[in-house]
């Protein structure tokens, strides 16, 4: 032993255990409740949400992540952590169809409704009418209609009509 004094601190864990319960909040699936009485990694995700991502749990329904999969937990006091969804996003691509000119791809989230990207696509001596969903099909959608994103990518075909002259 030494000759200098020395402070010994207690180390205190909590007694008893605490227990946090996963909520799927709009996802499906089940996810057993984790229990422990010192800070430990959280049990990663098992639920799932048709069209969107796992961005982590909050502390409430609606709240911010507070923490991310395997991220330290202080089992401090029992506790729900909420499932936080973030919608995937699909890209619409938009195809000439016998036209010139350039558009971007459009971003819309599953399952969101958004209006399409105007038109600038041009076709001499054809007037565009609307939007297909096949390079022959029929107009299913007009320039700037509304539009509900599904939960894959798709792409939108030009429909022209032929402009007609009249020679007299």
């Amino acid at each position: 032993m030494g000759t200098a004094n020395v402070t010994l601190y207690a180390q205190w864990i909590a007694a008893g255990t605490f227990t946090v319960t996963f909520d799927a909040n709009g996802g499906t699936g089940t996810m057993v409740n984790q229990t422990a009485n010192i800070a430990t990694p959280l049990t990663n995700n098992a639920f799932t949400r048709t069209g969107y991502t796992f961005a982590g749990w909050a502390t409430t329904a609606g709240g911010a992540v507070a923490y991310t999969n395997g991220a330290s937990y202080p089992f401090t006091v029992n506790a729900t952590l909420f499932a936080i969804w973030t919608p995937n996003a699909n890209a619409i691509t938009f195809d000439a169809n016998g036209g010139t000119g350039t558009m971007g791809t459009q971003t819309i989230a599953t399952n969101a409704t958004a209006n399409l990207n105007t038109n600038t696509y041009t076709r001499t001596g054809f007037t565009f009418t609307g939007w297909a969903t096949t390079a022959v099909g029929t107009v299913a959608y007009l320039d700037g209609a509304s539009y509900t994103m599904g939960t894959a990518n798709v792409t939108l075909f030009a429909q022209w009509t032929a402009i007609t002259y009249s020679i007299t």
